[in-house]
């Protein structure tokens, strides 16, 4: 079993982050995957021009292994 965090960030508002125990970093990968999915349609029906939302997942050693972002631009 490896512990994981998980960090939301949204423009310049973070979370405390979650910790979190998977059995592989795949397992870890595919539940940050399952809850921006869940996430998605809340997040972008609020969601201002020109900014970023971002979740993070870090090892235990806090290194990051994934980043999702979900961006919002004015081209």
């Amino acid at each position: 079993m490896a512990h994981f965090s998980l960090q939301v960030t949204q423009g310049k508002f973070s979370n405390a982050g979650i910790e979190a125990v998977f059995e592989s970093r795949e397992a870890a990968r595919k539940e940050a995957i399952s809850i921006c999915a869940a996430l998605a349609r809340d997040i972008i029906v609020d969601m201002p021009l020109d900014s970023e939302w971002r979740m993070e997942v870090a090892d235990e050693a806090g290194k990051p292994v994934f980043k999702f972002r979900i961006l919002a631009e004015t081209v």
